[in-house]
């Protein structure tokens, strides 16, 4: 029901009117969210991504208390001076708001949607804009298994290596030809959809200019030498 109310807030609509199907048991769920099966009037479906009643103000509460001790420690520890906890506290904290953001969110799906249009080996979900706000994402749903659902049991070991070969040849194209790419790679947001690989949740996303990329091809090339 608070779920519910969220999307129904957010959006600005009943939720029958939004959606024809919504499945009130999530599919998958994560610290500040959790994700639900629907389908759109048109038929088309989805999944409904929705922020987690609160969250903002328990985000705000436990960065509030983690930076507090950060500065107590750097303020009596010359190692920890060292290390500069303060500096890599304010990176997490401002990061972890970022990602409360689904518009944000969105956005990044959408801008590496574009950018691997043309290629064959990965898919990318788009974005139903009028189903999304701040704290709601609306997704094409994808079809696949999860690399942390793959039965590695019954996998032979090239199709294994097959796998992670075409998994880094994207990651790489990502990185290098493109300076945009999907920096949240754990198992459960990758999923393998025949001869395509899908990547899901864009809350992290890194950008890497022109330079940078270069200097990272200069290194990769030198430790390959």
């Amino acid at each position: 029901d608070a779920i519910e109310a969220i999307v129904v807030k957010e959006l600005g609509r009943p939720l029958e009117a939004l959606y024809s199907r919504f499945e009130r048991e999530p599919i998958a769920s994560a610290s500040i969210g959790q994700v639900h099966r629907a389908c759109l009037p048109d038929g088309s479906r989805v999944v409904v991504k929705v922020q987690r009643p609160g969250v903002d103000q328990t985000i705000d509460t436990d960065l509030n208390i983690l930076l507090a001790q950060a500065r107590f420690l750097e303020a009596h520890s010359a190692a920890m001076r060292n290390y500069r906890i303060v500096a890599i506290v304010q990176e997490l904290s401002e990061a972890l708001r970022a990602e409360t953001d689904y518009m944000r969110e969105g956005r990044h799906a959408e801008t590496l949607r574009r950018l691997v249009a043309k290629d064959g080996d990965v898919l990318i979900p788009r974005v139903y804009w009028d189903y999304t706000s701040r704290r709601v994402i609306t997704l094409q749903e994808i079809d696949g298994t999860k690399l942390c659902d793959l039965d590695r049991q019954s996998a032979s070991a090239s199709d294994l290596s097959a796998i992670a070969r075409r998994l880094a040849n994207i990651y790489l194209r990502q990185v290098f030809v493109y300076g945009v790419f999907h920096a949240d790679p754990h198992p459960a947001n990758i999923m393998l959809c025949g001869d395509k690989i899908a990547l899901i949740d864009f809350g992290s996303m890194g950008y890497l200019s022109v330079a940078l990329r270069d200097q990272l091809g200069n290194l990769l090339e030198a430790l390959i030498r």
